[in-house]
């Protein structure tokens, strides 16, 4: 089992996010030898919650959720 260290939240406000969120968590949610990127939704917000075990696993983790995000977003937008 790891031991997790660093942990963040990010936020998205719902409905507006729920169709990126939804397109993007199936590739993002699971635990590796690092890190562990878990998701729920109480209704009105969508949480990617991050755990890590150092700095640097931390933010390869963000990148990877922050450039999913914005793809994501820029696809959705030009499909609306």
């Amino acid at each position: 089992m790891n031991e997790w260290n660093i942990e963040t939240t990010i936020s998205l406000i719902l409905p507006d996010y729920q169709v990126i969120a939804d397109s993007i968590m199936p590739d993002l949610v699971g635990e590796g030898s690092r890190t562990s990127i878990t998701c729920n939704s109480d209704g009105k917000r969508f949480y990617i919650y991050i755990r890590a075990s150092d700095n640097v696993a931390l933010r390869a983790a963000l990148g990877t959720v922050t450039r999913q995000l914005i793809t994501a977003h820029n696809v959705n937008k030009e499909v609306k």
